[in-house]
């Protein structure tokens, strides 16, 4: 069974790939993903939307998405990684930034995977 491995600030989880489902993709400037995290069937697990592409968005506009999505956590990756290869992704509750949360490292992480560097 495939695993994706998730790293950062000192957190290291392997989840297997068959617990994450993509429930909805709109195609749009900025396109986003609602994943289930820890899920065995759609609607179930720790919801996530995750937007790619989101270089050019203001913070002020972030904490509008994740306040309208209304998930416990939306997050926002820039579309190009940075010179390590790690992608910048910045995480906000409807209420405010966050530095680190579980679940969604390890959604955006799949996300990113299947999505942003699929040949990889």
């Amino acid at each position: 069974m495939p695993y994706l491995r998730a790293s950062g600030a000192g957190f290291l989880a392997e989840v297997p790939a068959s617990r994450i489902l993509l429930i909805r993709s709109i195609p749009m400037p900025h396109p986003f993903y609602i994943l289930d995290v820890f899920a065995n069937r759609a609607y179930a697990g720790n919801q996530l939307a995750v937007v790619t592409h989101a270089d050019d968005l203001s913070t002020e506009t972030m904490q509008a998405i994740a306040a309208e999505t209304n998930y416990s956590e939306t997050t926002f990756v820039n579309a190009q990684p940075e010179a390590d290869g790690g992608y910048r992704v910045r995480l906000f509750t409807p209420a405010r930034e966050l530095a680190f949360a579980g679940h969604p490292l390890v959604g955006t992480a799949w996300a990113i995977r299947r999505f942003m560097e699929p040949e990889a």
